[in-house]
C-alpha cells in the first residue's frame, strides 16, 4: 500500500493519497479529498489504519470534520476498491489506483 494513490469517491469527488508508508501492517500518511460535494471544495486529511492484504482500513483524520473510514480491498497491487462512511459518507464507493 505504500506509494500514492488516487480515484474517485463516489464519482465525482477526488481522494489523493500521498506518500502512505506501510510498514509491516501498518499504514500513515496525509490526502486530499476535494470535489463539488465537499464542504469548502478541497480538505487536507491526515491517514492512518491497517494493511491486512487483500483487506484495508482506514482512517481519515479531517481537521474540524468528523473523521471518515475507509474500509476495502487490494486488487493486486495497483488497485483498490471500497467505501468511505461517517463524516457525511454513507457508504461511498471508492475506485483508488495506485500512481
Amino acid at each position: 500500500m505504500a506509494g500514492s494513490w488516487r480515484g474517485l469517491v463516489s464519482g465525482t469527488d477526488t481522494l489523493q493519497l500521498l506518500a502512505l508508508t506501510d510498514s509491516s501492517t501498518v499504514v500513515k500518511g496525509t490526502g486530499v479529498l476535494a470535489g463539488p460535494t465537499i464542504a469548502g471544495g478541497r480538505l487536507s486529511v491526515f491517514v492512518t489504519g491497517t494493511d491486512n492484504a487483500p483487506s484495508v482500513a482506514l482512517f481519515l483524520a479531517v481537521g474540524q470534520h468528523a473523521p471518515a473510514y475507509l474500509t476495502g480491498t487490494l486488487l493486486g497491487d495497483t488497485a483498490l476498491t471500497g467505501v468511505i462512511d461517517s463524516s457525511g459518507f454513507n457508504h461511498a464507493v471508492v475506485q483508488l489506483r495506485k500512481q
